[in-house]
């Protein structure tokens, strides 16, 4: 027979899941291509209160110490041992960031692996391009926090998972159980992927057979997984179940429903919280990128039947990129875990980038190039008008320059004193606390002095700092809570101390604002630069009738009068001081 003849099925078939060269160099060069997006932001912003919060712990002098000090917060240990070895290279803001950067290369790495094993080598470029331009993995992967961490340990599960479920290995087991516990490690929302993972290998366990050899393996492997979670909520997550801390961080996210405390009310909430994720990741393109995740998510469960002939490894398949979204909204109405446009809700991305990838299979394996042409198309008109755009052509001013000023006024020089004198009474949010021990170059770790009622004091450069019990002043009434700051201030509750804020371009910091949930005041002096505030106040006891809201007794803030114009009322060394530059109202 002549060559031209044989059938067709004679010619091989050619494995559209094995990597090439050429898919290598694309994701590559990918990759490269997001990192100028992740520098820009490395020095844009100063460092927040939550990467202040990280720095704090990981200065603690031993490691022993860092992962004590880390058991106040809500945040698993692994990260901060991580940035406790870091910060030896240097604690600069670009430097303490650079992890992220790193990890992220990673994660996207790993990324890529994982969806060409699951769809193809074409189709995980583009779930690799959504993973590698979504505006909140940009930003997480500039900060000093432990979301791209948290991916690299989540992916590298995720490949391990498929290749189990390919070739029911043993080490591709421990492989996964080792990532999902590093991941457990770095962030407890890990527990719903490693819950996703776990229902859908029950159907594989169901199609493979109970008493299956790799059957038994998987289950030891739940097992140690189970007893794991266990283990970390018992010993650290129950302590703040119930707690004021559990209530700050879901009052926003989860409790401010507008549609009310029902269950329909909480339902509608959750609806608009989802729509709002979809936002919050694929900015102008939210609808089509929604419509795709589900179409998506009925293509991969498709091929899977085609490829194995299982009705079973299509429902896995399902599982594994719905199940996500949906436990995500039962656990928002539920009121355990907040879905919407918050960080809390990114470990949504691998499911998400996978739904797409999905989608996008299907228009690259059709014949032609117009379609090819058509997603690349949306692809780089996306990246041009949410992420480019927001990166490179946002302004703002929450700049390090701007809090180094800050910073070096309160403190002042040996040439020039500085804003407020050393030893004087601060009344400040932990949220600022945080950020202000950073940019004071605070050497040595304060955890603080339980005051009672929530209050803390804090000894930084010679400051008396007292933390009010909410993390941010706009959470917290002080005239509702005077009796408590009696209690725990005394006298000086009622003469003059120093109130810093910063505002961190929350609209709900606004001096006028805050002024509502503060007693009687007279403001003595006020000087800041941008949002960062700082008055000079003197409290009167409020009226015991009158609430926050109606609090006409306070004055707005800021008074008239400068930080220089309370030197000219007060001491004589103050003074010397000049009226900031830069500050406003």
């Amino acid at each position: 027979m002549d060559e031209a003849a044989q059938p067709v099925s004679a010619v091989p078939a050619v494995d559209s899941r094995k990597l090439t060269g050429k898919a290598i160099a694309l994701a590559l060069l990918m990759i490269l291509a997001g990192l100028p997006f992740r520098a820009a932001l490395l020095e844009r912003f100063y460092l927040d209160f939550d990467e202040s919060m990280y720095f704090q712990v990981a200065q603690e002098p031993t490691l022993a110490d860092a992962w004590e000090a880390s058991r106040i917060h809500t945040h698993p240990p692994l990260a901060f041992v991580i940035y406790h070895y870091w910060l030896r290279v240097g604690d600069a803001e670009w430097i303490v960031r650079l992890p992220s950067v790193l990890f992220g290369i990673t994660a996207a790495w790993l990324c890529y692996l994982w969806l060409a094993r699951v769809t193809d080598r074409r189709a995980a470029l583009v779930g690799l391009f959504v993973l590698t331009f979504a505006m909140p993995v940009i930003h997480v992967s500039a900060q000093m926090r432990s979301y791209t961490m948290l991916f690299t340990f989540v992916f590298g599960a995720l490949l391990f998972h498929d290749s189990y479920l390919q070739r029911e290995r043993w080490r591709d087991l421990i492989g996964e159980l080792i990532c999902l516990c590093l991941a457990l490690l770095t962030h407890y929302a890990t527990a719903w992927i490693v819950l996703t993972l776990g229902i859908g290998g029950l159907f594989h366990a169901q199609r493979r057979g109970v008493l299956a050899k790799g059957t038994r393996a998987w289950v030891v492997q739940q097992v140690l997984l189970a007893t794991f979670c266990v283990w970390l909520y018992l010993s650290h997550v129950r302590g703040f179940v119930g707690s004021e801390t559990q209530s700050a961080l879901w009052d926003e996210w989860l409790y401010d429903n507008p549609f009310g405390d029902g269950f329909v009310g909480r339902l509608n909430f959750t609806l608009l919280s989802a729509v709002k994720f979809f936002r919050f990741v694929y900015g102008p393109i939210w609808m089509l990128a929604a419509v795709a995740t589900f179409i998506g998510a009925g293509l991969l469960a498709k091929q899977e039947v085609d490829r194995s002939g299982s009705g079973l490894a299509a429902v896995d398949r399902t599982v594994l990129t719905l199940l996500p979204l949906v436990l995500a909204a039962v656990l928002n109405v539920l009121l355990i875990y907040p879905l919407g446009p918050t960080r809390h809700s990114l470990w949504l991305m691998p499911f998400l980038v996978l739904a797409v990838a999905g989608a996008a299979k299907s228009l690259l394996d059709r014949p032609g190039r117009s379609m090819r042409i058509g997603l690349a198309i949306v692809c780089v008109g996306w990246a041009w008008i949410y992420p480019f755009r927001t990166t490179f052509q946002t302004t703002t001013t929450l700049t390090p320059q701007l809090m180094r000023e800050t910073a070096a006024s309160i403190r002042g020089s040996d040439k020039k004193p500085g804003w407020i004198p050393k030893g004087d009474l601060i009344l400040t949010d932990d949220s600022t606390r945080n950020v202000l021990a950073y940019y004071l170059r605070h050497p040595k770790v304060d955890r603080g002095r339980d005051l009672g009622h929530g209050f803390r004091e804090f000894r930084i450069e010679g400051y008396r700092i007292v933390v009010i019990p909410k993390f941010h002043f706009f959470q917290y009434s002080l005239r509702e809570d005077w009796e408590h700051f009696t209690n725990v201030v005394g006298e000086q509750a009622t003469q003059p101390l120093w109130l810093v804020y910063f505002g961190f371009e929350v609209e709900d910091n606004d001096p006028k604002l805050i002024a509502r949930r503060l007693p009687p005041s007279t403001v003595l002096a006020r000087g800041g630069h941008g949002d960062n505030r700082v008055f000079r106040v003197q409290f009167s006891a409020p009226p015991q009738a009158t609430t926050a809201e109606d609090n006409t007794e306070s004055k707005p803030l800021p008074a008239d009068r400068s930080v220089g114009d309370r030197a000219k009322e007060e001491t004589t060394q103050a003074e010397k001081t000049e009226s900031p530059a830069g500050a406003r109202s």
